[in-house]
């Protein structure tokens, strides 16, 4: 599937989006002498990303196909990112907030096989198993997602973005591995224009957009159980940055060594992917 020059501009227009918004909310924050943006800034990342999913994969009004739902799923991030501005609420709102998007995503993504009339139970146990994993997984990015320790996170969820794309492409999906890009760029542009500090609203929509991602891959797509359960649990990894020998680095080292330890299972999930199409290849 090649990207046609119209989207590549696209997507450099949502860089430019996410990168203006992201700036001014910094700008706007310094002057009021505080460490939140105001709540239009947190739109930046949503709005970009949709934007940019716009130009890869033209949705089609009312959605079609199950990609086309992502666009909605990632502007309910940025409406939560908007919401949760300054910490408003504390650790409960915030972990409710986050589930919420979960299961939004996880309703959205797998509708088309819930509507497809009387399920046997080992497909009812397959998709409730995946809904489970899914809002674990986010669960752990809500409870992560403390303001001291959000540039790390949003460094580890920018690379697990592009990490994820290429294991999506391998499992069959050049749309999604497209999608995981534009989904890492938004974030990089949204974080440099903020000088390192996470004013773009970027970690809820992510977490949002991620998992739609990695569900529709496991459903849709081709992409094996151990692969997925690997992408599902690989932002747990940034827990261990938080651990005494590593919490004392500095900020950029802290945030290099979580880039770095996200990378671990998403290359074995990769790893994973081309045995198994290797095996295949001897097999046939």
């Amino acid at each position: 599937m090649p990207v046609s020059t119209t989207a590549m501009i696209v997507v450099c227009l949502a860089m430019a989006l996410a990168a203006g918004l992201s700036a001014l909310a910094t700008r706007s924050a310094r002057r009021r002498d505080t460490a939140a943006s105001p709540w239009w800034g947190a739109l930046a990342v949503g709005l970009a990303y949709t934007l940019g999913h716009a130009g890869v994969a033209i949705p089609s009004i009312p959605p079609s196909d199950v990609t086309d739902h992502i666009l909605g799923i990632a502007l309910a991030g940025a409406a939560v990112a908007a919401f949760l501005v300054g910490e408003r609420g504390g650790l409960r709102v915030r972990v409710a907030g986050y589930l919420g998007l979960a299961a939004l995503a996880c309703i959205v993504m797998l509708g088309p096989v819930l509507g497809a009339g009387d399920l046997p139970r080992e497909t009812i146990g397959w998709l409730t198993a995946t809904a489970i994993v899914s809002l674990l997984a986010v669960l752990n990015v809500a409870l992560l997602d403390a303001p001291a320790w959000r540039s790390e996170l949003w460094v580890t969820l920018t690379v697990f973005a592009a990490g994820a794309g290429v294991v999506l492409v391998l499992a069959n999906s050049v749309i999604l591995f497209l999608l995981g890009g534009v989904l890492a760029v938004v974030l990089a542009t949204s974080l440099l224009a903020s000088g390192g500090q996470p004013t773009g609203g970027g970690v809820p929509v992510a977490a949002a957009v991620l998992t739609a991602l990695v569900v529709e891959g496991y459903v849709y797509a081709f992409l094996p159980t151990a692969a997925a359960l690997l992408l599902a649990a690989s932002p747990a990894t940034l827990w261990l940055i938080r651990l005494r020998p590593l919490h004392r680095l500095g900020p950029k080292s802290r945030a290099t060594v979580a880039a770095g330890l996200v990378l671990v299972p998403v290359a074995i999930a990769i790893g994973l992917i081309l045995a198994s199409k290797s095996f295949d290849n001897y097999g046939s």
